[in-house]
């Protein structure tokens, strides 16, 4: 007897479960037969296997997925990482499955002189996701309306992404901010 919890099965060849299967909790099946009738339904909305962090490959849940905040955080087994390495829960509870949504996490540096009119800018950027995009804004006042060119970051850990801006007026205030997309 297999009994599984917090665990997503989905669009398996022959089924999401076969032989004897219990259900210990939290399950989502989708798109296949022979689980338990107490396993969730719904649509998981995922990704694509690919690198998303971590030390193997990974299925992202997108946006709407019903595997999301789906597992209670206390007294559900919900494991204190995904397989990537990714805190949970990150959420309001955590995700069914091996991946956890978890925001991209930004921490700048001060600007470093690079020049009379140049400075570098740095930020410690764990994207939490696959291809991330790190854009740095700067500006003379708190809006930080220019951007700067577009940089690529990937993976569970801390990165270091820096840029250089030039052009600046020396004895000039500048602020800047760090700017994360990822597909989470």
């Amino acid at each position: 007897v297999l009994t599984l919890q917090n665990s997503l099965l989905a669009e398996s060849a022959g089924g999401n479960c076969s032989g004897s299967v219990t259900d210990g909790g939290h399950n989502l099946s989708f798109d296949g037969s022979g689980c338990p009738g107490t396993f969730a339904g719904g649509d998981p909305i995922l990704g694509a296997l690919q690198n998303n962090g971590g030390p193997s490959w990974t299925i992202s849940l997108q946006p709407g997925s019903a595997a999301i905040d789906a597992v209670p955080a206390k007294g559900a087994g919900c494991q204190a990482t995904d397989q990537r390495g990714v805190r949970r829960p990150s959420g309001k509870a955590c995700d069914i499955g091996a991946y956890e949504v978890a925001p991209p996490t930004a921490r700048t540096t001060a600007a470093q002189p690079a020049g009379k009119t140049t400075e570098t800018l740095t930020a410690m950027v764990t994207p939490n996701a696959g291809a991330a995009t790190v854009t740095f804004l700067y500006g003379s006042t708190r809006k930080t309306t220019t951007t700067s060119k577009v940089t690529k970051a990937t993976g569970v850990t801390p990165t270091q992404v820096s840029v250089t801006i030039r052009r600046l007026r020396p004895s000039k205030r500048y602020y800047y901010r760090v700017s994360i997309q990822t597909p989470d």
